[in-house]
């Protein structure tokens, strides 16, 4: 419920509706929507695979890990793992996490899942603001009729109360 004064107008309903609309669209660019999105994850996971890691691991365990990391960030959208992977190269996901390896598939899930939650509840936000009712103010006279009833019971309420009746 808002107050009338904060009602959106019409210009502003469209432009929130034109923004969560966009918003839904990114948080929709996950690998498991679009093959498109799972090759931009795989390249970062990728890119920290080979800048990060410590020896050259074979053709095989370089595909298990291709899939274990695809499979932990299959329904994450790829702009949220490159924020993900910025994040761990600058050294900004916390102090308990060693920097000179890549993150583990859930590990780089959870980092990844940050930048996505914030955007997601910002959109959440826009949705309610959307769904807003008009707070209904009853008018003076309303009021006051309320005001008459109400006064009317209470002395209904006094009468059925007193002995003898």
């Amino acid at each position: 419920m808002l107050p009338a004064a904060l009602m959106l107008t019409p210009q502003h309903r469209a432009a929130i509706e034109q923004h969560v609309a966009a918003v839904t669209t990114l948080l929709e660019q996950t690998p498991e929507r679009n093959d498109r999105f799972g090759k931009r994850t795989l390249v970062v996971v990728s890119k920290l695979l080979v800048t990060l890691a410590g020896r050259e691991s074979g053709e095989l365990a370089g595909a298990a890990k291709g899939e274990a990391y695809m499979a932990a960030l299959d329904d994450v959208p790829c702009w949220a793992t490159e924020e993900g992977a910025r994040l761990w190269y600058r050294a900004e996901c916390g102090a308990q996490h060693n920097y000179t390896w890549p993150p583990s598939p859930a590990v780089l899930r959870g980092i990844s899942r940050l930048p996505e939650c914030a955007v997601r509840s910002k959109a959440t936000r826009l949705q309610q603001l959307l769904a807003a009712e008009e707070e209904r103010v009853p008018s003076a006279h309303h009021c006051e009729l309320m005001r008459a009833r109400f006064a009317e019971l209470v002395a209904e309420l006094a009468k059925a109360q007193k002995p003898g009746r």
